[in-house]
């Protein structure tokens, strides 16, 4: 980008295209956490549900879960 303005062009075009790209990235990161927040929310609520039901688990019901999903 120096180079550019040193050259005597404006690197503006530069600097906007490569903010757009962080933003897409973050917007990305931040769907993947939420989908990530969403999917431990689920496995919370169904470790409460077992429990509720009076289900035992042998180590836990969360760890348990996952595995069976696997």
């Amino acid at each position: 980008m120096l180079d550019l303005q040193r050259s005597g062009e404006q690197p503006c075009g530069l600097v906007t295209d490569l903010l757009d790209q962080h933003l897409a990235d973050i917007d990305r990161r931040i769907s993947d956490l939420q989908a990530l927040r969403t999917t431990r929310r689920g496995a919370r609520a169904q470790a409460d549900q077992a429990t509720g039901r009076g289900e035992s688990a042998v180590v836990c019901r969360i760890i348990e879960g996952a595995s069976a999903a696997s």
